[in-house]
């Protein structure tokens, strides 16, 4: 909408570091510097989080019933001046909160909403916003049309603002309080919507009300501009922004809300996903190996393929990579991850191990990073500089860095390889307008010695155990046969149902023949050879409509070598003729 355009600029006024950065890396993936659309969707979606994290305008809680978000919901699109009134009438009943303002024009009863709204807001009657195959027609035809199908503009938008039940805010606080109040949140709202709609030209009403359990606000928004006479139109953009806009104006009188879209609302991350889930699964007593391999497909933020190829890897650096992932809020400034208890870390691995009773190692806690020029002294000068260079400057931490990605590569090179280029992610906070590496394990090439320097350095980069690796390694191999089996379970079966449909339609062929043939002495005699290919029909039969149509054809030979009189031969072909489309169809 052209009245509210400067309400698209609110994101770079309010984020221009985060803006910038991101639409820099943007313009680079648009140039075909990168591969994934995912990357570049989480890319962005890194740095806006980043930025309102550290303004406080993010969501951290996952608790129900404490959420802080603002609702903003635009409910319908009103096109008559009726609708508008049995609007009005409805808002403004019993059950409505009365914080009427004198002092706000806004804020008044349904009377004076009635008298506003019919002699201010110039609403066009229905027989002049008919559409035009209704404008040469009489009342009495186009007033049995509904009026959504036979009106044309739209002239008021409702919409509903809700504020969170966890507020819990009392009508009006008393004169020694300091606590916000209904009042209070209706004048911040009010002020939000005059600043935005009423400027433009579009006037409103505003209605509390309590009816749900909570304050909540309806606004009757005026769809025609009184000073440019254009139509109101809210993209999904534009309602974000309005919805922050509500949201600031709240927190300037007190009340605590945020605005923040769906995907960066981040839950608090303080276990792996995969634990959680298998080890609730777990504590049922009951739970089979099967169902601990679907407690391991339910993590929200599961690392299926790195706790199966690379365990040692995920023990050590998974939780740390699952909260990267879901942009953990504790994440602020250049400081990276917070530090992790050893109670935090571990994997599947280690919780099975547990329950079976095998003697897991403890974990020790992680030792000082080494500078970064140990790790790369005894790796070939190629290597270490394409490493250097290419990969490790990519990360706030390169130390860090560097150490997952020799646990990883020494566990798994190619994997390791892999998510350096595809996702780098997994090792690291990056910096700011990073680039794929590209590299190659050719251009690496780690001698020995290079991985003795890094264990010497960092002796508990893994600490998975030989007896934890074994278990994890026979967790994937036991999920992979039970999907196998899973499916030749459901080939049988589909196999299963040709056959009864076969048999099925062979046995009512036998019906039919004694039914029409049953004066003939061979009719029995073919019956029963049906009957037998129905019975006697093989599992493994590799077409069975050809075989339907060979026992056809076999009848339909008989039929015409047999002596029958001209009026039976002629029923019978007809009858064979009726069943001929059924069997083309049948072998399409």
């Amino acid at each position: 909408m052209a009245d509210l355009r400067h309400l698209r600029g609110s994101w770079t006024e309010v984020h221009p570091e985060a803006h910038s950065a991101t639409r820099s890396w943007w313009d680079d993936y648009r140039r075909g510097r990168y591969v994934k659309d995912r990357e570049a969707a989480s890319f962005a979606r890194h740095f806006r989080v980043r930025a309102m994290t550290a303004a406080g305008e993010i969501s951290t809680t996952s608790v129900p019933g404490q959420s802080r978000e603002l609702v903003l919901k635009n409910i319908s699109w009103g096109k008559s001046i009726g609708h508008a009134f049995r609007l009005i009438e409805y808002l403004s009943r019993d059950g409505a909160f009365n914080v009427t303002d004198p002092n706000d024009p806004n804020m008044i009863n349904g009377v004076q909403a009635h008298l506003r709204v019919k002699e201010e807001w110039g609403l066009l009657p229905d027989a002049q916003n008919l559409k035009p195959e209704f404008q040469d027609k009489p009342s009495s035809y186009w007033l049995q049309v509904p009026e959504k199908d036979r009106l044309q503009s739209r002239q008021f938008l409702h919409s509903v603002v809700s504020l969170p039940p966890s507020l819990n805010l009392p009508d009006r606080s008393p004169l020694s309080s300091s606590q916000p109040d209904a009042a209070a949140a209706g004048f911040a709202l009010s002020s939000a919507a005059r600043s935005v709609f009423t400027d433009a030209g579009h006037d409103f009403l505003m209605f509390p009300h309590r009816d749900k359990g909570h304050l909540h606000f309806h606004f009757i928004i005026q769809a025609k501009s009184r000073t440019t006479g254009r139509q109101l139109h809210l993209q999904r953009s534009q309602t974000q922004a309005l919805r922050q806009e509500f949201a600031q104006s709240l927190r300037r009188v007190g009340i605590d809300v945020i605005a923040t879209e769906r995907r960066d609302r981040v839950p608090e991350l303080t276990q792996s996903p995969i634990d959680k889930a298998i080890h609730q699964t777990i504590q049922r007593g009951d739970a089979s190996w099967f169902q601990r391999q679907q407690a391991l497909q339910e993590g929200k933020y599961q690392l299926g393929t790195f706790a199966r190829k690379a365990p040692g890897w995920h023990a050590s650096f998974g939780l740390e990579y699952e909260k990267r992932v879901a942009f953990d809020p504790l994440q602020k400034g250049t400081a990276g991850p917070s530090p992790q208890s050893p109670a935090q870390r571990g994997s599947a691995a280690r919780r099975l191990a547990e329950r079976l009773g095998l003697a897991a190692r403890s974990q020790p806690q992680e030792p000082v990073a080494a500078p970064l020029s140990s790790f790369l002294k005894d790796l070939p000068p190629e290597g270490a500089d394409h490493l250097a260079k290419k990969a490790i400057g990519l990360y706030r931490a390169p130390e860090k860095a560097l150490r997952s990605f020799a646990a990883m590569y020494q566990e798994n090179p190619k994997m390791a390889v892999w998510a350096l280029n595809r996702r780098p992610l997994a090792f690291g906070d990056l910096k700011a307008g990073w680039e794929a590496p590209d590299l190659t394990r050719r251009e690496l090439n780690p001698a020995p010695a290079w991985f003795e320097a890094v264990k010497e350095a960092l002796p508990a980069f893994n600490t998975l155990s030989a007896t934890e690796k074994q278990i994890a390694q026979v967790q994937a191999a036991e999920a992979t046969e039970q999907r196998q089996n899973n499916l030749a379970t459901r080939a049988a079966e589909r196999l299963q149902l040709r056959h009864n449909a076969a048999s099925a339609h062979l046995l009512g062929l036998a019906e039919r023949v004694r039914e029409e043939w049953g004066r003939d002495p061979r009719a029995a005699s073919y019956a029963a050879q049906i009957e037998a290919r129905a019975i006697g029909l093989p599992d493994d039969t590799p077409d069975l409509n050809r075989m339907v149509a060979a026992a056809r054809a076999a009848l339909r030979h008989e039929a015409e070598q047999a002596s029958r009189t001209p009026d039976a031969n002629r029923a019978i072909q007809a009858r064979l003729a009726q069943d001929r489309p059924n069997d083309k169809d049948r072998e399409r």
